[in-house]
Protein backbone atom coordinates (compact mmCIF):
# COMPACT_ATOMS: atom_id res chain seq x y z
CA UNK A 1 0.00 0.00 0.00
CA UNK A 2 3.18 2.38 0.51
CA UNK A 3 3.70 2.03 -3.08
CA UNK A 4 0.03 2.95 -3.63
CA UNK A 5 0.31 6.17 -1.69
CA UNK A 6 3.47 7.21 -3.44
CA UNK A 7 1.96 7.05 -6.95
CA UNK A 8 -0.91 8.50 -5.82
CA UNK A 9 0.85 11.32 -4.30
CA UNK A 10 3.36 11.53 -6.91
CA UNK A 11 0.44 12.76 -9.17
CA UNK A 12 0.40 16.02 -7.18
CA UNK A 13 4.06 16.77 -9.32
CA UNK A 14 3.36 18.87 -12.07
CA UNK A 15 4.57 17.22 -15.63
CA UNK A 16 6.96 19.41 -17.57
CA UNK A 17 6.62 18.22 -21.50
CA UNK A 18 9.65 18.80 -23.25
CA UNK A 19 9.17 20.52 -26.39
CA UNK A 20 8.45 17.96 -29.12
CA UNK A 21 10.82 18.08 -32.15
CA UNK A 22 8.90 17.41 -36.18
CA UNK A 23 9.25 13.87 -37.55
CA UNK A 24 12.89 13.87 -39.77
CA UNK A 25 11.84 15.02 -43.31
CA UNK A 26 9.23 17.23 -42.39
CA UNK A 27 9.49 20.99 -42.14
CA UNK A 28 9.21 22.82 -38.65
CA UNK A 29 5.48 24.52 -38.81
CA UNK A 30 5.85 28.31 -37.59
CA UNK A 31 3.69 28.50 -34.28
CA UNK A 32 0.58 29.77 -34.26
CA UNK A 33 0.10 33.63 -33.84
CA UNK A 34 -0.33 34.98 -30.34
CA UNK A 35 -3.78 36.05 -29.56
CA UNK A 36 -5.16 37.24 -26.44
CA UNK A 37 -7.81 34.74 -25.43
CA UNK A 38 -11.57 35.34 -24.77
CA UNK A 39 -11.06 33.48 -21.38
CA UNK A 40 -7.91 32.73 -19.36
CA UNK A 41 -7.54 28.60 -18.82
CA UNK A 42 -8.47 27.83 -15.63
CA UNK A 43 -5.57 25.51 -14.27
CA UNK A 44 -5.95 23.69 -11.34
CA UNK A 45 -3.37 24.83 -8.84
CA UNK A 46 -2.49 22.39 -5.73
CA UNK A 47 -3.28 23.73 -2.90
CA UNK A 48 -0.50 24.45 -0.71
CA UNK A 49 -2.96 25.47 2.28
CA UNK A 50 -1.86 23.40 5.46
CA UNK A 51 -4.94 20.93 6.82
CA UNK A 52 -5.30 20.96 11.23
CA UNK A 53 -5.38 17.77 13.30
CA UNK A 54 -8.56 18.89 13.94
CA UNK A 55 -9.92 19.40 9.90
CA UNK A 56 -8.69 16.18 9.51
CA UNK A 57 -9.85 14.34 12.24
CA UNK A 58 -13.40 15.53 11.07
CA UNK A 59 -12.70 14.80 7.71
CA UNK A 60 -11.87 10.95 8.28
CA UNK A 61 -14.42 10.75 11.07
CA UNK A 62 -17.32 11.46 7.96
CA UNK A 63 -15.70 9.84 5.49
CA UNK A 64 -15.76 6.82 7.60
CA UNK A 65 -19.08 7.22 8.57
CA UNK A 66 -18.81 7.24 12.36
CA UNK A 67 -21.79 8.02 14.24
CA UNK A 68 -22.11 12.24 14.68
CA UNK A 69 -23.26 14.24 17.59
CA UNK A 70 -26.83 16.14 16.16
CA UNK A 71 -24.72 19.48 15.21
CA UNK A 72 -22.45 17.35 12.96
CA UNK A 73 -18.41 16.47 13.64
CA UNK A 74 -16.21 19.68 15.71
CA UNK A 75 -12.65 18.69 15.47
CA UNK A 76 -13.18 17.89 19.44
CA UNK A 77 -16.36 14.91 18.34
CA UNK A 78 -14.48 13.93 15.40
CA UNK A 79 -11.28 12.78 17.54
CA UNK A 80 -13.51 11.03 20.28
CA UNK A 81 -15.13 9.23 17.49
CA UNK A 82 -12.11 7.75 16.17
CA UNK A 83 -10.54 6.88 19.63
CA UNK A 84 -14.02 5.22 20.56
CA UNK A 85 -12.72 3.25 17.17
CA UNK A 86 -9.24 2.61 18.64
CA UNK A 87 -7.40 5.46 16.77
CA UNK A 88 -4.88 7.80 18.28
CA UNK A 89 -4.28 11.09 17.93
CA UNK A 90 -2.22 14.04 19.25
CA UNK A 91 -4.22 16.34 21.56
CA UNK A 92 -2.92 19.60 19.59
CA UNK A 93 -6.10 19.56 17.19
CA UNK A 94 -5.31 22.78 16.28
CA UNK A 95 -1.75 21.80 14.96
CA UNK A 96 -0.81 21.65 11.39
CA UNK A 97 -1.40 18.00 10.34
CA UNK A 98 1.94 16.12 9.73
CA UNK A 99 2.54 12.94 7.60
CA UNK A 100 3.39 11.00 11.01
CA UNK A 101 -0.40 12.48 12.04
CA UNK A 102 -1.88 10.67 9.00
CA UNK A 103 0.26 7.34 9.82
CA UNK A 104 -0.95 7.19 13.07
CA UNK A 105 -4.30 7.01 12.07
CA UNK A 106 -3.77 4.83 9.38
CA UNK A 107 -2.22 2.35 11.73
CA UNK A 108 -5.17 2.39 14.14
CA UNK A 109 -7.47 1.49 11.00
CA UNK A 110 -4.94 -1.58 10.56
CA UNK A 111 -3.03 -0.11 7.76
CA UNK A 112 0.73 -1.07 7.75
CA UNK A 113 2.60 2.31 6.23
CA UNK A 114 5.00 4.43 7.00
CA UNK A 115 7.07 7.75 5.78
CA UNK A 116 9.90 8.74 5.41
CA UNK A 117 9.24 12.46 6.36
CA UNK A 118 7.40 12.17 9.44
CA UNK A 119 7.23 15.67 10.32
CA UNK A 120 6.28 17.08 6.69
CA UNK A 121 2.97 19.59 6.78
CA UNK A 122 0.55 17.91 4.95
CA UNK A 123 -1.39 19.95 2.20
CA UNK A 124 -5.92 19.78 2.00
CA UNK A 125 -5.01 18.43 -1.76
CA UNK A 126 -2.26 15.53 0.09
CA UNK A 127 -4.89 14.59 2.64
CA UNK A 128 -8.07 14.14 -0.19
CA UNK A 129 -5.55 11.96 -1.96
CA UNK A 130 -4.95 9.84 1.32
CA UNK A 131 -8.57 10.10 1.94
CA UNK A 132 -9.47 8.81 -1.28
CA UNK A 133 -6.83 6.21 -1.42
CA UNK A 134 -7.51 4.83 2.08
CA UNK A 135 -10.15 5.66 3.90
CA UNK A 136 -13.01 5.40 0.96
CA UNK A 137 -12.57 1.83 0.79
CA UNK A 138 -11.85 1.43 4.80
CA UNK A 139 -11.02 -2.14 6.46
Amino acid sequence: MLIRTLATLALLIPFQNAPQQPPAGQPEQAPPPATAPSQPAATPQPSTTPMTLGEFAVKAASTLKLTAPAGGFTPESAAWALVARGVKLRPELSSPLVEQDAITLLAGLGYKVRTTTPSRVMTQDRVNILIETFLTSAP
